[in-house]
């Protein structure tokens, strides 16, 4: 159960991250910082290093849901 409710934690944690954003190519604004590099890392990791079945996994895989999601 502990799981699942730390999987939609995940879910949430990412649709804030990508409301937060917007459409800036940037996080902290016009130039890169490293903000943007602890981001991806994290991205990263929850991409490539979660199971398959987690939700956030499964959002960031299927990055055009992301907007329906959110």
């Amino acid at each position: 159960e502990l799981h699942i409710d730390l999987s939609y934690l995940n879910v949430y944690l990412l649709c804030s991250f990508f409301i937060f954003k917007g459409n800036k190519q940037y996080i902290m604004g016009e130039h890169i910082s490293d903000v943007d590099c602890a981001a991806f890392g994290i991205l990263t990791q929850v991409r490539y290093c979660t199971p398959d079945d987690c939700p956030g996994k499964q959002l960031l895989a299927g990055m055009t849901r992301v907007q329906t999601i959110c």
